[in-house]
């Protein structure tokens, strides 16, 4: 079990039996700083004053003050810094819609979880908090980047090489055999860290440099996918772009000319576009992505079900590979309304034709309630994390061997 003991805690519950039971857990997991709040003012007012920053907030959400929603609303104004955990006695649907609004405050969600609460399920909570990544002066890791970066050390970034990739293996749901693997952006600056590519994408699409940025992005990732076809591992490679790239009509010649040079045939490539923006330019992306599909590249809508596509407008593109953004995925099986919108993509898609990847697998529960969908693909944490192209032929060739000794025999 993780080391909690450095940890500063707040619960923020109008129960004093349910602040005991909560204490109780914390101290049993090691956590020796703890302070309790009856409300939300009563919280904001321990934030600013306590001798050292709170790590985390434990969070309910119906109190006779404050409530946890409004409390929410004053963390994101004091770019609370720390992790918040979602609870609530009142209702899945609630706290699941709360824990989105933590996101999109964007603050650091660490999790959202039904009353009573359960010990195993606040430590692996709290085990994906990394105090030394959020503590500070008060403002959050991600306010401090999107302060500090400029569209200049975005130029002197892309000039330098900082734009570095990792890999996120896909897997078949039937058989667990190794299929392919997601390119995600990772941006190394020497001096200032990891920056998140959420910062990163926004500056260069707002400034003219996403061209370049994509250019050096699929460069990378043709010369790495080349690499794992030689060493024996042969999988083909989902790489995101920009729908500004969509709306330049060269952009399909300088990609096959990308992939010609790695010596690979378009049909190991898949391009990811995200759902909510492959409409803007509705006559020049229908004109790009109709020859990426002649040309042999795969092409997937990502992080389907979060935008407001429409379905008439789907029929008619050359889609090969609908992707279910992870919101959708994780805690289907235990949620009725999660399970009939992950139900619907997978018949929409597979009644298109569409290879159906679901991302966020993240438990053994997610997978079988997956299987039982007819979902053709995953990836999540259950399979593994995004890892560095280095790792990703030893990590695939154990893969194998699992999935090999696991099939059944005769």
């Amino acid at each position: 079990m993780p080391d909690f003991g450095e940890l500063r805690i707040l619960i923020v519950d109008d129960d004093p039996f349910m602040q005991e039971i909560l204490d109780q857990i914390l101290r049993q997991l090691g956590v020796c700083e703890i302070w309790k709040a009856g409300d939300g003012l009563v919280a904001l007012e321990i934030l600013d004053h306590a001798p050292l920053p709170i790590d985390i907030v434990l969070c309910d959400l119906d109190m006779s003050g404050m409530d946890g929603i409004s409390c929410i609303r004053h963390l994101s104004e004091r770019n609370f810094a720390g992790g918040i955990l979602v609870m609530s006695g009142s209702g899945q649907r609630l706290v699941s819609s709360v824990a989105d609004l933590v996101q999109e405050h964007r603050l650091n969600l660490l999790g959202a979880m039904s009353k009573p609460p359960n010990a195993r399920d606040i430590a692996d909570t709290l085990a994906n908090y990394d105090p030394r990544i959020h503590r500070g002066n008060g403002v959050s890791s991600l306010a401090q980047h999107a302060e500090a970066f400029t569209v200049e050390q975005l130029r002197t970034g892309l000039e330098q090489g900082y734009a570095d990739i990792v890999v996120q293996p896909q897997v078949a749901l039937h058989d667990r055999r190794l299929v392919g693997c997601e390119v995600l952006l990772r941006w190394r600056d020497p001096d200032r860290g990891g920056i998140s590519p959420a910062e990163v994408i926004p500056i260069a699409e707002a400034n003219g440099l996403i061209d370049e940025l994509t250019r050096q992005i699929l460069q990378r990732s043709v010369r790495c996918l080349a690499n794992f076809h030689r060493l024996g591992v042969h999988v083909r490679m989902s790489v995101n772009v920009s729908a500004m790239n969509l709306a330049r009509t060269v952009f399909p010649d300088e990609l096959a000319t990308i992939v010609a040079e790695a010596n690979l045939s378009p049909r190991d490539i898949v391009i990811e576009v995200t759902e909510g923006r492959i409409f803007d330019q509705p006559a020049v992306t229908t004109d790009v992505l109709g020859r990426l599909s002649l040309f042999g590249f795969g092409l997937s809508i990502d992080d389907f079900g979060t935008g407001y596509s429409g379905l008439e407008k789907l029929r008619h593109l050359p889609f090969t590979e609908l992707k279910i953004d992870r919101t959708f995925v994780h805690g289907a099986a235990v949620d009725p309304s999660l399970a009939v919108i992950l139900r619907t993509a997978v018949t929409l898609g597979r009644s298109l034709g569409m290879t159906v990847v679901a991302e966020g697998v993240e438990d053994q529960v997610d997978w079988d309630f997956l299987a039982s969908t007819g979902c053709d693909e995953v990836q999540g944490y259950l399979v593994a994390k995004p890892m560095p192209t280095s790792d990703f032929p030893v990590w695939a060739a154990e893969w194998q061997r699992t999935a090999i000794a696991m099939q059944p025999s005769g």
